[in-house]
């Protein structure tokens, strides 16, 4: 029981922790009014696995993949 409540408290108190509100910049409208064009690049995804022994490793495949599913 104490368990449940402390996990429904810890949930409570996170939650709020997680509200924000949008903020923006007053001229805004005026400024994406003005754009002419748009670059869409590709993402650029490094991945590496960082290991106690310092011998950190490049994950390649993963990057393939994440990279992927980003475009």
């Amino acid at each position: 029981m104490i368990i449940r409540l402390v996990l429904l408290l810890s949930m409570v108190v996170a939650s709020g922790c997680a509200t924000t509100t949008v903020r923006e910049h007053p001229d805004i409208e005026s400024h994406l009014s003005r754009l002419d064009s748009v670059v869409v690049a590709p993402p650029a995804v490094s991945i590496r696995q960082v290991n106690f022994t310092g011998d950190n490793e490049r994950l390649v495949e993963v990057e393939k993949a994440i990279q992927q599913e980003l475009i």
